[in-house]
C-alpha cells in the first residue's frame, strides 16, 4: 500500500485509521439496519475525534522539536502527520458519501431532512417562533475583536461574517438536541439540524450589523493529560487539577463545513492555525449526533432484531457452591452480566463473607457494582477497591465513585503511582469450615453492566486456591505492601506477563523444530509491541502456524516471504465490539489457553498492572476454542490483513457465516442450562 515503507512493521497511527475505515464501511452495508448504520457513521466520527485528540498532539510535539528519528515503521513524525491528514481527508470524503447515501435511503422510508429555504410562509413563521422560545435564550452571540476567544474543544460554532464589525461567533449549546423534530418546529414530519435553524435567524443575533455569510466549524484540541505523582494518595487531587488541560489544549484539527475561503483565512490568522490543519467536510460536522438520534428513534424499524442474552441456571442458587463445584466461563454479551452482580449481591448478604477486593477501570454512571461494594462496606465487611483515576475520559466519573465508596467505608486505592491498573479482578474472601476460601471472577472486560451489552468479553469464575493467592499478592503489590510479588499460576504485568508469553511462543518453536505440529491462536484489540511481533516472526520462520484476530491496530505484517508466511491476521467488525483477549498455544503433546486484560502493546506489558490467567477447566477450554474456531471462519464481518497494510473484505454473500449472529443463536438454544 502506498505510504508504507519497506519494513517489517506497519505504522501504528495509519493502522488505527484503517480500523476507523472498517467501522465506517459498516455504515454503507445494505444488510445492516438503517438506524444501526447511523450508529457506525457516528462511531467513526467519535473514533476520529479520539485519534486526533490523543495521538496527533504528541506527533506535533516531535515535529515542533525537529525530532527526525524514524519510528519502527520507518516514518518520521512529520511524515506521519502528513500521511494522517492525507488519509483523513479521503476518509472524510467517504464519510460524506456514505452519509448522503444513508440520508437518501432514510428519507425514502422515514421522514425527510427539512430545508429552511423550502418552507412555506406559515412554516417559516412557526420555525421563527420555535427559535425565539426554544433556542434563542440559550445562545450567547459574540463579536470577535483583537482579543482571541477560546473556542471550546469539540463544540460546534457558527462563524458569522458581519458588514461593520468583521466577525461574530455563536456556539451551539452542548446540551441542546442537535436534531430538531419538524413536527415540533414547523408542524410537519421531518427534521432539522440545529445549526441550520440558528443560521436561518442569525440576523436576530446581531441586530446592529448586517450578516453577510456564515460558516460552521469545530475545533479539536490535544486531550492527552500529563500527570506525574510519587504517591497514589495524591492521584485524586492531581487528576482533578489536570482535567482542564483537555479544554485548554492546543488546536490539533480544524473541521469546517464546505470550503469558505474567507472563514479559513480568518480562523487561520485568529487562532494561529495552519491551513493544512483544516479538514473540509461536505456532510454536517460532528456526526456523533447520529448515535443520539438512534436512541431518539429507538423502537422504530431499522434496528437490529432484539435478543435476550442467555440466562444460565448454574448461578441461580448459591453461587459460591456452584463455583466450588466447578469453574465457570461467562461470555458477554451473549450471556447476561447478572452472574457477576449475583456474586457481589450474595457476598453482601452472606455473613461468612469477611472481605471483598475489586479493581475498577470503567464503570457506568449508575453502577450496581459500586452500589454492591458500598452496601458491603456499610454492613461492616472489609472492602478494598482499586479504582483507576487515570482511565482516559472516565476520570471524572471515577473520581465521583471513589469519593462515594470512601464515604461508605470502603478502603479506596487510587491505582498505582507509576502503572495504570487495567486488570479486571473480583475476589470474595469467605470464612468456611476448613478456613478462608477465595472466590474469583477474572475477566477480559470492565465491570460495567452497560458495555456488557455491547462488548464481547469473557469472565471466569473459580475458587482455585493458587489463583486466589496470586490475586491476593497482586492486590498487596498495588497497595504498596509487596514490592516484588510472586505468582504461581497467574501472569501479571509488569512482572511476568511478557516473559510468560515469550516462553509459550518459544515452547511452540521448539516443538515445531522437532517436527511436531505447533499452532498459536491470538485474539486481542491491538498488536503493537515490537519484541512480541519479532517473537511471532521467529515462530513463523520455525514453522509454527499463527492465526491472529486483531480488531484494531496491528503493526505485524503477515505473509512476508521468509518472515511471516505462516501468519494470518483478521479483524472482525460487527454488531458488537470485539474486546476479548484470548491466547492459545498448542502442539501435539500439550496445550495452554489463557484469557487476559492485556493487549500486546508496550503500555500494557511494561507500564500497566495487567492480568493473564490460564483456563484450567477442560470443558471451558473446549468451549472457548470452539467459539474462537467459529470466529476464525467468519466471512461476513471479517477483514483479512495483507502484507502491504491494507485489508481485504471476505465474502459479502447473504449466507456468509456471521460469527456474532451464530453466537446469539447458539447461546439462546443453550439458555437455561
Amino acid at each position: 500500500m502506498k505510504g508504507y515503507p519497506s519494513t517489517n512493521i506497519l505504522n501504528r497511527e495509519l493502522s488505527w485509521l484503517h480500523f476507523n475505515d472498517r467501522v465506517l464501511e459498516e455504515g454503507a452495508r445494505c444488510d445492516v439496519p438503517i438506524l444501526e448504520r447511523a450508529k457506525f457513521i457516528s462511531i467513526f466520527a467519535s473514533n476520529q475525534d479520539e485519534f486526533f485528540g490523543v495521538r496527533v498532539g504528541s506527533l506535533r510535539d516531535q515535529r515542533q522539536a525537529k525530532y527526525k528519528k524514524e519510528d519502527a515503521s520507518g516514518l518520521t513524525a512529520k511524515e506521519q502527520i502528513k500521511q494522517i491528514f492525507s488519509h483523513t481527508r479521503k476518509a472524510v470524503e467517504r464519510q460524506s458519501e456514505i452519509y448522503f447515501l444513508w440520508l437518501k435511503e432514510y428519507e425514502e422510508s422515514n421522514s425527510p431532512k427539512l430545508s429552511v429555504e423550502t418552507l412555506t410562509r406559515q412554516e417559516r413563521m412557526n420555525l421563527e417562533l420555535y427559535f425565539k422560545r426554544r433556542i434563542y435564550p440559550s445562545l450567547s452571540p459574540l463579536v470577535l475583536d483583537q482579543n482571541v476567544t477560546r473556542f471550546a474543544n469539540g463544540r460546534l460554532h457558527i462563524l458569522v461574517k458581519l458588514k461593520k464589525k468583521k466577525m461574530g461567533v455563536v456556539q451551539l449549546p452542548p446540551l441542546m438536541s442537535r436534531i430538531i423534530e419538524g413536527v415540533e418546529a414547523v408542524g410537519r414530519s421531518g427534521f432539522f439540524f440545529l445549526e441550520d435553524i440558528i443560521g436561518a435567524f442569525s440576523q436576530r443575533l446581531f441586530p446592529d450589523d448586517l450578516v453577510i455569510d456564515m460558516a460552521v466549524f469545530r475545533v479539536t484540541r490535544s486531550e492527552d493529560i500529563q500527570v506525574a505523582v510519587e504517591d497514589a494518595g495524591d492521584l485524586l487531587e492531581v487528576i482533578e487539577q489536570a482535567l482542564p488541560q483537555r479544554e485548554n489544549g492546543r488546536i490539533i484539527r480544524m473541521e469546517i463545513a464546505d470550503e469558505p475561503a474567507w472563514a479559513i483565512e480568518f480562523l487561520s490568522k485568529y487562532l494561529d492555525v495552519k491551513p493544512r490543519d483544516f479538514i473540509h467536510v461536505d456532510a454536517p460536522l460532528d456526526l456523533t449526533c447520529l448515535m443520539r438520534w438512534k436512541r431518539v428513534k429507538n423502537g422504530s424499524v431499522g434496528l437490529y432484531e432484539s435478543f435476550e442474552p442467555a440466562e444460565k441456571l448454574w448461578w441461580k442458587g448459591d453461587i459460591f457452591q456452584a463455583i466450588r463445584k466447578m469453574d465457570r466461563i461467562h461470555m458477554l454479551p451473549y450471556e447476561k452480566f447478572d452472574p457477576v452482580l449475583k456474586m457481589m449481591e450474595q457476598a453482601v448478604q452472606d455473613s461468612q463473607v469477611i472481605a471483598i477486593q475489586q479493581t475498577l477501570y470503567r464503570v457506568s454512571k449508575e453502577s450496581p457494582v459500586v452500589e454492591a461494594l458500598r452496601q458491603a462496606a456499610l454492613k461492616g465487611k472489609q472492602v478494598t477497591v482499586v479504582i483507576e483515576l487515570r482511565a482516559r475520559f472516565d476520570e471524572e466519573n471515577n473520581i465521583r465513585w471513589a469519593r462515594s465508596l470512601e464515604e461508605a467505608g470502603c478502603q479506596v486505592i487510587y491505582g498505582h503511582p507509576i502503572q495504570k491498573v487495567h486488570t479486571k479482578a473480583l475476589a470474595v474472601i469467605r470464612e468456611e469450615e476448613n478456613g478462608l476460601r477465595t472466590y474469583l471472577h477474572l475477566g477480559t472486560g470492565n465491570y460495567n453492566e452497560s458495555t456488557a451489552k455491547l462488548y464481547t468479553d469473557f469472565g471466569y469464575f473459580t475458587a482455585n486456591p493458587e489463583m486466589g493467592q496470586d490475586i491476593s499478592n497482586m492486590f498487596h503489590y498495588i497497595m504498596g505492601s509487596m514490592k516484588i510479588p510472586e505468582f504461581q499460576l497467574l501472569a501479571v504485568a509488569p512482572f511476568t506477563l511478557r516473559t510468560t508469553l515469550l516462553d509459550r511462543i518459544a515452547d511452540c518453536v521448539r516443538s515445531a523444530k522437532r517436527g511436531e505440529a505447533a499452532w498459536i491462536f491470538l485474539k486481542m484489540n491491538s498488536l503493537v509491541d515490537q519484541p512480541m511481533i519479532q517473537a511471532l516472526y521467529d515462530a513463523s520462520r520455525a514453522g509454527v502456524k499463527i492465526d491472529c484476530l486483531v480488531r484494531g491496530i496491528c503493526c505485524l505484517r503477515p505473509g512476508l516471504k521468509g518472515v511471516s508466511e505462516n501468519i494470518q491476521v483478521k479483524s472482525i467488525v460487527g454488531r458488537f465490539l470485539e474486546h476479548q483477549r484470548v491466547y492459545c498455544f498448542s502442539t501435539g503433546s500439550w496445550e495452554k489457553l489463557y484469557l487476559s486484560s492485556a493487549d500486546w502493546m508496550p503500555r500494557n506489558l511494561n507500564r500497566r498492572v495487567e492480568l493473564m490467567f490460564p483456563i484450567t477447566s477442560p470443558l471451558a477450554v473446549e468451549n472457548i476454542k470452539g467459539w474462537m474456531r467459529l470466529q476464525w471462519q467468519d466471512e461476513n464481518r471479517a477483514h483479512c490483513l495483507k502484507a502491504d497494510g491494507s485489508y481485504q473484505t471476505l465474502s459479502r454473500e447473504k449466507n456468509a457465516l456471521d460469527s456474532q449472529a451464530c453466537f446469539i443463536g447458539e447461546l439462546m438454544e443453550r439458555s437455561g442450562e
